[in-house]
């Protein structure tokens, strides 16, 4: 009866210890496939595609015994590990106890992250073990891995996981928009016109033009202005000068003019041809006219 109570205490106990044992090795294997895929970037600038790009970082080891996938660790207990192919992306643990997978991927935002899970495997390990999975993202420099616990809701085969919201390998929805953005109206300004561009000055012509004759040549111009010769006793200041413009065209005109006076009339020639060429011109008094007396007022009378 003893034994009966303890073997119901310590049983329970047990299996968790056991499979948190056995969880141990994956948990080895995901973290060293983690780290060397950071040193696979850090000196080629990518990620590995396949185990033989980890291999130049780390060792690791498979189990190749048949029915490894569905018998796990029984087939694997006598079999001898070997070393991973270049190309595998896919192997069981030595202990054959975890299935190992691998694969570069790129999510909706154009970034590639590496992602690594170890789900249990063979008989009844296969739902009552947990899992371990890790992930890498080079753009924000996050790496997980996490290891699944006892519970019931933690046990048997899990995904991959990924480093970051923005990371992930699905399309996200866009999320309605409460309130639409306004567009803004158009400008009601009227653009400015264009400023026109000077006009280029002319050139000036080396060789100037020679004018005509008839252009330089400018019409005759002659202004007569007759003059008197005062006698003495005569004073002519009163006397108005006329001045004739000189004509445009045609001969110039005569030099005969008659010089108005209140007191007298003077014709240079009549007096030219009576006292000859060589004598002076004499001016003729004019006779001033009566001047009528004035009215005698009525009441003189």
């Amino acid at each position: 009866m003893v034994f009966g109570i303890l073997s119901s205490i310590a049983i329970p106990q047990f299996k968790p210890a056991t499979n948190k044992a056995k969880q141990k090795e994956a948990s080895l294997i995901v973290s060293s496939m983690i780290k060397a895929a950071k040193s696979n970037y850090a000196l080629v600038a990518g990620l590995p595609g396949d185990m033989g790009q980890l291999s130049k970082f780390a060792r690791f080891q498979k189990c190749i015994s048949n029915n490894v996938e569905t018998e796990g660790s029984s087939v694997c207990k006598s079999a001898t590990p070997v070393p991973v192919e270049k190309n595998d992306v896919l192997f069981y643990s030595p202990s054959g106890n975890y299935k190992i997978e691998m694969r570069r991927v790129a999510t909706v935002d154009d970034v590639q992250i590496y992602q690594v899970k170890a789900n249990p495997n063979g008989g009844t390990f296969a739902t009552d073990g947990s899992a371990v999975v890790g992930c890498y993202n080079p753009l924000n420099g996050i790496s997980l891995v996490k290891e699944y616990s006892s519970k019931a809701s933690e046990k048997g085969t899990k995904s991959y996981i990924t480093c970051g919201d923005y990371s992930r390998t699905e399309p996200i929805p866009n999320p309605p928009i409460p309130n639409p953005p306004i567009p803004e109206p158009p400008d009601p300004r009227i653009p400015e016109p264009p400023i026109p561009e000077p006009p280029e000055p002319p050139i000036p012509d080396p060789l100037p033009k020679t004018e005509s004759v008839e252009s330089v040549t400018q019409p005759r111009t002659n202004t007569n202005v007759s003059t008197s010769i005062s006698p003495p006793g005569i004073n002519l200041s009163d006397q108005e000068t006329k001045v004739d413009p000189a004509p445009k065209e045609g001969p110039l005109p005569s030099t005969n003019k008659r010089i108005k006076n209140r007191n007298q009339v003077i014709d240079p020639e009549r007096a030219s041809n009576e006292r000859g060429s060589d004598q002076p011109t004499r001016l003729d008094p004019i006779p001033e006219p009566e001047a009528e007396p004035a009215p005698v007022p009525p009441w003189i009378k």
